[in-house]
This record gives C-alpha cells, sequence and structure tokens, in this order.
C-alpha cells in the first residue's frame, strides 16, 4: 500500500461506517406490507453506502475523491475484484432477478447511494417507492458489505505481516 497511515485510517473509518450499518438495521425492527425495514433504514443505507466507498478506496491502495462506487471500484485491482464478485455474485442475483444480470449492473444500481439517499425528503417519489428500494438496497450493501470487510481485514492482515 502506497501510504499505510492513510489506508489504515481509511480502513477504520470503513468499519465504523459498516458497523453503524449494521446498528442501524437492528434498531427498531418492522415488517411492513413493503417489507423488512427499520425505522432508521435511510440512515441505514447512508452509512452502508459511505461504507463500501471506503473499503473500496481502501482496496484500490489510495483515497478517490467520489462518491460513485462504480469510479472507486474500478481503482481496485483486478484481482481484487474477482474475488469480490466471486463472493457476492450469486447471493445478489437472488434480489436482482434480472435476465441479464452482471455485478456490474447491479453496482450501476447502488452506484450512488450515499448522494441520492441523504436528502431523500428532496425527492420527489412515492413510500411504495422508497419501500421497494429500501429493501433492494439494504439486501444489496448487506450483501456486499459483509464479503468486501472480510476481503479488506484479510487484505489488512497480509500487508501487517509483511
Amino acid at each position: 500500500m502506497d501510504n499505510y497511515e492513510l489506508t489504515t485510517n481509511i480502513l477504520f473509518q470503513a468499519e465504523d461506517f459498516y458497523e453503524t450499518f449494521k446498528r442501524c438495521l437492528t434498531e427498531i425492527s418492522y415488517q411492513s406490507s413493503s417489507g423488512r425495514g427499520t425505522i432508521v433504514s435511510i440512515p441505514a443505507i447512508v452509512n452502508g453506502a459511505f461504507a463500501l466507498e471506503l473499503y473500496f478506496n481502501f482496496l484500490s491502495n489510495r483515497y478517490h475523491i467520489s462518491h460513485s462506487l462504480m469510479k472507486l471500484y474500478s481503482f481496485i485491482p483486478e484481482d481484487t475484484k474477482g474475488l469480490i464478485k466471486d463472493k457476492t455474485y450469486s447471493k445478489l442475483k437472488t434480489i436482482y432477478q434480472y435476465e441479464e444480470c452482471s455485478f456490474e449492473k447491479i453496482l450501476k444500481d447502488i452506484d450512488n447511494l450515499f448522494v441520492e439517499w441523504r436528502y431523500t425528503f428532496k425527492k420527489n417519489k412515492t413510500q411504495a417507492y422508497f419501500g421497494n428500494a429500501i429493501n433492494r438496497y439494504i439486501s444489496a450493501l448487506e450483501i456486499i458489505l459483509e464479503e468486501v470487510s472480510i476481503i479488506s481485514k484479510e487484505a489488512f492482515s497480509v500487508y501487517n505481516i509483511k
């Protein structure tokens, strides 16, 4: 890694935002007509998306100023991208049941979650949109974050051993 202190701090912050995402999901859970949710579903999405941005920065070995998950993912080495796809795609396909579904299409669907969901009150969307989107985005973030967190910790361990 080019800058050990910077990338280490990125990883630690990613872990903190990921933990916040998980805590939001356990807070005041309820079952609604549109599916699973929590009173803090929107903060969960925002924190989860930001955690994923930070993990992608860590895995690329440097900090890139962007909230685009697709752009940040493009900076990750090919072998690590392959590992992320291998660990997540079959689980993600159960949420995204498109005929021509790929990991990249799924990533494009969640590309700007942090920016789009910080101020949802500005969006002119229906309750049904938010209910369906919340379920899809939270599920996708859960799957990707779990695996990317593990991959990041393994990369950190390997780097610290060398």
